[in-house]
């Protein structure tokens, strides 16, 4: 998976812009280490990728709240 710096998301925001919608997945990494996750969409899979997010985001949420209560 192909990683960009804040800075170079920064400096070169259109050739980053233009690998995620080709490629749909890049990360972009602050001192090093990951911080945020772009991800292509096109008009035509934006609610479903959105909704797919919004899920996982739910489940992350949850299963962390299992666990501080089984601790």
């Amino acid at each position: 998976m192909k990683s960009y710096s804040i800075h170079e998301l920064s400096n070169d925001t259109e050739t980053v812009l233009s690998f995620v919608a080709a490629e749909h997945l890049a990360v972009i990494t602050e001192n090093g280490k990951p911080s945020a996750l772009m991800i292509g969409v096109s008009e035509e899979n934006f609610e479903e990728t959105l909704s797919i997010l919004k899920q996982m985001k739910d489940m992350h949420k949850n299963q962390r709240e299992n666990e501080k209560v089984g601790s």
